[in-house]
C-alpha cells in the first residue's frame, strides 16, 4: 500500500508545506505510484536566484527524507505525470539528461 494512503495526515501536511513555503515555488505536483513535486527553490543572497528542482517522495516516506534533484530546466507537467507512475529507483534514469551537477566544495 502507498505511504500517502497509510499516512494521509503526513501527506496533507507535506502538500500544504510545499504550496506555502516562501523558499519554494511549486509549479506542478503529481501522485500516482510515488508523489513528486516540481518547482523552483528560491535562494536569497545578494540577489534572488531561482533553481529548478524535482522533489521525489520515496516509498519509504515518512521514514526517509525525499530526494531532491537540481535540474537544468523545469520539467513539463506531462513529464511529472510520467515520473509519478514510476518506482523511485527509476526516476534518476528518467531525468538523467536534465539533472544539473554543481562542482562546489561547500
Amino acid at each position: 500500500m502507498k505511504w500517502f494512503k497509510i499516512h494521509f495526515d503526513i501527506f496533507e501536511k507535506e502538500v500544504k508545506e510545499l504550496q506555502s513555503n516562501s523558499n519554494y515555488n511549486e509549479i506542478f505536483s503529481a501522485r500516482d505510484n510515488i508523489f513528486v513535486s516540481s518547482g523552483e527553490i528560491i535562494v536569497r543572497m545578494d540577489k534572488v536566484i531561482r533553481y529548478p528542482i524535482l522533489i521525489v517522495y520515496l516509498e519509504s516516506t515518512p521514514f526517509s527524507l525525499p530526494k531532491v534533484y537540481l535540474l537544468n530546466t523545469p520539467l513539463q507537467s506531462q513529464k511529472i505525470q510520467e515520473i509519478s507512475k514510476l518506482e523511485s529507483l527509476q526516476v534518476p534514469e528518467m531525468i538523467k539528461n536534465n539533472i544539473k551537477f554543481y562542482h562546489r566544495r561547500h
